[in-house]
């Protein structure tokens, strides 16, 4: 089944729409987030001038009222003392000085408040109540009861109090006559269905204000409020004027005028505004956003509230938005059809190179075809460099089938010298072995362990299957050795192995020690000095690092030489770390080598950069530390120094971490 192949055009066009889509969506999200932001903060601090304004007329029109009821009453001190009376005949009459001088006072205060309907006056010591409503200036005065003159101030000594709206009252006056009779009922509603709030100022006799002398009462209707606030919202927003106890004094809907609220989110707004009186409260929800404010004066706690559709505040951001997101979709479109023709200029011809790619028939060796023939692309750039590097791997491609009959011939070829060869070792071991028997024949026991020796000696240097062996295995093949080369020297050296047996089925390379040892007998005279000793020692520490020591009394190479070796080594990690260890990098170890591209390689380069690698005095240990770090990693390290003994210690260190004779295949 074929595989079904996407085109990179496509890739590229739809990576470049993302690329340029996801971030304007992103951008286009910010902007809106912050627009709605912004236009939220302007509403507020708009809201909040306005509210300023709105609170200060309020404030001042009942200031305004109930400083002149003071003044009225506190200034005159004929009226004082008029209702400090405790005669109750004294306003017999309406026509009579005394109730005139009253009805002036009440028509001096309804002069102050254009906003009133009626103002009631209660006289408890004279038992009076005067009426005057603004309308008209009709004035009506009527007896009280001796319940009514029972009041008790539900607030401080000289401070106003408001009542929530309700329907106006007449007081129990009758207002389509002058006098009402004496057992007029008090509190007989007038039939109007205005709703007024009420301004109750308690009055007192001065200067001992014990209990109230008398009880002004100014009606106002709550068009008050409509004519003040009217301008702040429209009908599509709630706006309301609630007092501490929920009761609505105005509001957008007239019909919720009076009543007491319900509504959840008006009662948050009230709590966190008592909490903080002096602040603009704003509370959001998905589609409202909420603000509210405590008005301030000392007569009453009301609180002016507000929602508003978001969709109202945003209408503007939003406009903005729509032709933000126009121009950037021009853009956008503009940008996409540019680069998808520049994108299309350069994949076309790299869809044809792939189609040439795939006709290539490799086994009938089509390969005399050129990619010129199929693809037409002059720019000078990596398109044109890679075009033509085709062409050259196709023609080296065509070389590399024809040599590869040959090598196959070759091959053939050292495959049966190889299975000649491998008749060499075995006669080899079946000569010794026949030498060994001849010796036990003649009773030599000293030349038959040479013999056995050497045969186990070349059979553990002579297998190639095994490249990881146990420190025990590397110590007896280093013992037989060091044998075999003091019966060749006729030598008294004296060698120890020290190595527990907890270190001896650790895992190290094969042939670790022997060329150390070897170069302790070559380059250290060993067997010349009287008294050679040879130490061979395997210890690890606690971070998993096996450390092997070669010690020798031997002659020891100056202080500068085993300066530049151990610079040598040094240098040999660094470049192993760091560089792959193939045929083709090889070469690049030596240090007199000079940076230059590496040309291509061929077998014979090849084996001359192998050979370059070890043409050096230090074969022995180049060769220790590259299988150290070829098959136990970065970590390993080699270092040659003096000793106390006059000699030589090699120490080497590997990177075990518990790698023991069980991991062996």
């Amino acid at each position: 089944m074929k595989k079904h192949v996407q085109s990179i055009s496509y890739k590229l066009l739809s990576t470049l729409v993302i690329a340029t889509t996801l971030p304007l969506m992103v951008y286009c999200l910010f902007i809106s987030f912050n627009m709605r932001q912004t236009a939220e903060k302007n509403y507020i601090e708009q809201a909040t001038n306005t509210w300023q304004i709105i609170a200060a007329n309020i404030d001042h029109s009942l200031s305004t009222s109930i400083d002149t009821a003071n003044k009225g009453i506190y200034l005159n001190r004929t009226i004082q003392d008029l209702l400090f009376s405790r005669d109750n005949t004294t306003f017999f009459y309406a026509e009579s000085a005394n109730s005139s001088l009253i009805f002036s006072y009440l028509t001096n205060i309804s002069s102050m408040t254009p906003e009133a309907t009626q103002i009631q006056f209660s006289s408890f010591k004279t038992a009076n109540s005067f009426l005057i409503t603004t309308r008209n200036l009709q004035r009506y005065l009527r007896v009280l009861t001796p319940q009514e003159c029972e009041f008790t101030s539900p607030v401080p000594t000289f401070q106003a109090y408001i009542l929530p709206p309700h329907a106006q009252d007449n007081y129990g006056h009758r207002l389509d006559h002058t006098t009402p009779p004496q057992n007029a009922t008090p509190s007989q509603p007038s039939g109007t269905d205005s709703l007024v709030f009420t301004v109750c100022l308690p009055i007192y006799h001065m200067p001992s204000p014990n209990v109230p002398i008398g009880c002004l009462r100014i009606d106002i209707s709550t068009d008050f409020f409509e004519k003040l606030c009217d301008f702040f919202y429209n009908p599509s927003e709630q706006f309301y004027i609630v007092d501490s106890d929920g009761h609505i004094i105005f509001s957008s809907d007239s019909t919720c005028i009076g009543s007491q609220t319900s509504e959840d989110w008006i009662w948050t707004l009230i709590r966190q505004a008592e909490e903080t009186p002096d602040s603009f409260i704003s509370a959001g929800s998905d589609d409202f956003l909420r603000i509210c404010q405590k008005l301030p004066g000392d007569y009453c706690e009301w609180y002016m509230i507000k929602s508003v559709p978001k969709h109202l505040i945003y209408q503007s951001s939003n406009a903005q938005l729509a032709i933000l997101l126009i121009t950037f979709g021009i853009c956008l479109l503009i940008t996409v059809l540019i680069n998808s023709f520049s994108i299309l200029r350069f994949t076309t011809p790299l869809k044809k190179a792939t189609i040439y790619l795939n006709s290539i028939n490799t086994q009938a060796q089509n390969l005399n075809s050129r990619l010129s023939e199929y693809v037409t692309y002059n720019y000078e750039d990596e398109i044109g460099i890679l075009f033509r590097s085709l062409e050259e791997m196709i023609d080296t491609i065509n070389n590399f089938v024809i040599r590869q009959y040959e090598l196959e011939l070759v091959n053939r070829s050292t495959e049966l010298k190889m299975l000649e060869a491998q008749i060499n070792p075995h006669f080899i071991y079946n000569t010794l072995q026949c030498l060994a028997t001849k010796s036990l024949e003649h009773h030599d026991r000293e030349q038959y362990d040479y013999i056995s020796s050497f045969g186990q000696l070349l059979q553990y240097s002579t297998d190639t299957s095994r490249t990881l062996v146990t420190v025990n295995d590397e110590l007896s093949y280093i013992e037989r050795y060091i044998e075999l080369q003091k019966m060749r020297f006729t030598s008294r050296l004296s060698v120890l192995f020290e190595a527990d047996e907890s270190v001896r089925q650790i895992i190290v390379p094969k042939m670790l020690l022997q060329p150390l040892i070897e170069n302790s007998f070559k380059h250290g005279n060993l067997f010349k000095k009287e008294h050679g000793s040879l130490c061979v020692r395997v210890l690890t520490d606690e971070d998993l690092f096996l450390h092997l020591y070669v010690i020798d009394n031997g002659r020891a190479p100056s202080d500068e030489r085993l300066a530049d070796i151990n610079r040598r080594l040094s240098e040999l990690r660094k470049e192993c770390i760091h560089r792959l260890l193939t045929p083709h990098r090889l070469s690049s170890i030596d240090d007199n080598r000079e940076a230059q591209p590496t040309p291509p390689q061929n077998e014979p380069d090849i084996k001359n950069a192998t050979e370059n690698l070890y043409a050096t005095s230090n074969i022995g240990l180049s060769n220790v530390l590259l299988r150290m770090l070829l098959n136990f990693g970065s970590d390993c390290s080699m270092e040659l120094y003096s000793n106390e003994l006059g000699g030589t210690t090699v120490h080497l260190v590997l990177s075990y971490k518990n790698r023991r004779k069980e991991e062996l295949p």
